[in-house]
């Protein structure tokens, strides 16, 4: 099921977060994988569940120990135990949230139709093939 906490305009409201983040700079803690997922969250849903990651970390390093001072082993642990985790990625939907590997290793994004929107490197938002997609789960 798909929704049940979502806003009415969602779909609106996500699509202005993408267009708004086509062009911005990469900065870890302010405009990185996690942060625009938290964003596209509260985008969708008007909340999050990640207020305690919401830009709290300025580093890869910093996200890293965020991460373990908490108990989780790595990013997508952290999503596994807030987020229901679809069993099978191709099962995602506009507006749910994909794990894919990048140089830096675990990243995230969000499904819009039939890619996901990621944050780039050195700027801007990338939309990749749902094939790259790994893992998913349900916002």
């Amino acid at each position: 099921m798909i929704g049940a906490n979502r806003q009415t305009d969602w779909p609106e409201r996500l699509s202005e977060l993408v267009i708004a983040s086509a062009d911005r700079e990469f900065a870890w803690g302010v405009f990185d994988c996690s942060q625009f997922c938290i964003d596209a969250e509260i985008a969708i849903t008007g909340d999050t569940r990640f207020w305690d990651y919401h830009r709290n970390y300025k580093t890869q390093r910093g996200a890293v120990w965020k991460l373990k001072q908490k108990g989780f082993d790595d990013l997508w642990d952290l999503l596994n135990s807030r987020l229901d985790v679809l069993e099978n990625a191709k099962l995602a939907q506009r507006g749910d949230v994909i794990g894919h590997y990048t140089e830096d290793g675990e990243s995230l994004g969000i499904l819009i139709g039939d890619r996901f929107a990621c944050v780039g490197k050195p700027k801007g938002i990338v939309f990749k093939p749902l094939s790259e997609a790994v893992c998913a789960w349900r916002l």
